[in-house]
């Protein structure tokens, strides 16, 4: 029965980001730990980088300084402090096996319990990194997100696109109650708690899972009842079992792992043929959920817990390995030549990315749009097309790069466009794409300015030779 209700949730792993939360109990001695009271005192200029450089326009001012504050805030505005509770921390020594062995080092837990209507979320994690998420301002409260003009932002379904519902052998799943178009955003989410990987491997079993009981019972009773009805694939200690299931990868910081637990997506089951993928925003903290292709009413909405290029023996093993099932979906159940052809794709795909990123660095510009546009067809060809917003955000600096403006902001234009269609509750993607249509403009007119600049020492030298032709 385990066997195919582990398929309920899971590790979602997209190009290779995920570490397993496997072994986390841990039988080894574990490096000594203290735990503490502490005040959440941060001290320094503001440490927010954003990892892409397109996008730190987006952040405008440091966090609220994190010393000579109250511990607790009592209310959202205005947005003195960011965190409900009084912050813990574990002091500890860097496991043998990393760079930061014999170091100490401190993990924090930080709540806060209203964060998304209600929503709340836990963070343990290293203190630097708690302040670049205070510093992106992905704890307050905003009257719309990005584009989301007509709607407020709580986790759940857009516009009643779906319903949790059981399944057949797989327990509960993601159920499409009414037609969601390609590229519509169907799920909103907010994580529940952000673990740090190094927070996991640098401390001791028993006080870890005592500050992660902790973050959990500072969460709202109604987010808490959601993180325990989630389905394990392991024994042991329930809630290592339920984060093992459950967590996805992502970066925060300075591109720093970290797990996140967020109690809708882990509903939708996986699927190596799936038609939906979820994106994260580092603005927000949020997940939404994309779909890749028309989902009809009656279907199933899934999405792929692993790479979608490796091959079917690969994907099998990665989810025995990590969630001990065997899939069942239609690809896995296929007839064998629609199954080789389905290999094929995906193996032109993972060359094709390869190329595409090779080409680009190398400045071979002809051949990476070419790439470009084979790999777009190849992913529409076997059904997991991403966004086109996206595509032509690469061909537009592809462009720009060979100094075409013109196509340049052709395409820049049609991400604009597209963007703004998506309706993401992160406006990054918009910023970025005005961003890069006003770099084009000033790159042609720099480009034009170099231009005239050559024509009139040509002349003058032109005018210069003609000068001493006439002296002789």
């Amino acid at each position: 029965m385990l066997s195919q209700q582990i398929s309920t949730t899971g590790l979602l792993v997209l190009l290779g980001l995920a570490t397993s939360f496997t072994g986390l109990p841990g039988a080894e001695a574990a490096p000594a730990t203290q735990v503490r009271v502490v005040e959440p005192t941060v001290p320094g200029t503001c440490l927010f980088k954003a990892v892409n450089p397109f996008l730190r326009a987006v952040y405008h001012h440091c966090p609220p300084p994190l010393t000579d504050i109250k511990r607790i805030r009592p209310y959202r505005n205005p947005p003195r402090y960011p965190w409900t509770h009084p912050v813990r921390c574990l002091k500890t020594k860097g496991s043998e096996d990393t760079p930061r062995k014999g170091h100490d080092i401190r993990y924090c837990l930080y709540s806060d319990s209203v964060l998304g209507g209600l929503h709340g979320v836990s963070l343990l994690t290293a203190p630097e990194i708690a302040a670049d998420v205070v510093s992106a301002d992905a704890l307050e409260d905003r009257p719309y997100y990005g584009g989301s003009r007509h709607r407020d932002f709580v986790p759940g379904p857009i516009n009643g696109a779906y319903m949790i519902q059981p399944t057949p052998g797989k327990g509960l799943g993601v159920v499409a109650a009414r037609k969601i178009a390609q590229g519509e955003i169907a799920m909103l989410d907010l994580p529940a708690v952000l673990l740090s990987k190094a927070f996991l491997e640098d401390t001791a079993p028993l006080p870890r899972r005592r500050l992660i009981r902790r973050g959990l019972s500072q969460l709202p009773a109604e987010t808490q009842k959601r993180v325990f009805a989630l389905s394990t694939s392991t024994g042991g200690d329930v809630v290592d079992a339920i984060l093992g299931t459950n967590t996805i990868s992502l970066a925060l910081g300075m591109n720093q792992l970290h797990l996140g637990l967020y109690p809708e997506l882990s509903r939708i089951n996986h699927a190596c043929n799936p038609n939906a993928y979820y994106r994260f925003s580092h603005r927000t903290l949020s997940i939404e959920v994309v779909a890749y292709r028309d989902i009809q009413p009656g279907e199933e909405i899934t999405i792929s817990y692993a790479q979608l290029t490796l091959s079917r023996t690969e994907r099998r093993a990665f989810l025995q390995n990590n969630w001990h099932f065997n899939c069942s979906c239609s690809l896995c159940r296929a007839d064998p030549d629609a199954m080789t052809l389905s290999e094929d794709r995906r193996r032109d795909m993972r060359k094709l990315q390869a190329t595409l990123v090779q080409a680009s660095r190398s400045g071979e510009y002809d051949l990476a749009l070419l790439t470009a546009e084979t790999l777009q067809e190849t992913t529409e060809a076997e059904g997991v097309t991403p966004l086109h917003a996206e595509m032509y955000d690469i061909v537009a600096s592809i462009h720009l790069d060979m100094r075409n403006f013109n196509q340049a902001e052709r395409f820049g234009r049609m991400a604009l466009e597209a963007w703004e269609r998506f309706d993401s509750v992160d406006d990054s993607q918009l910023v970025a794409a005005r961003w890069f249509l006003s770099f084009v403009e000033q790159a042609r007119r720099a480009d034009e300015a170099e231009r005239l600049k050559r024509e009139r020492d040509a002349a003058d030298e032109a005018a210069m030779e003609d000068s001493l032709e006439d002296f002789f």
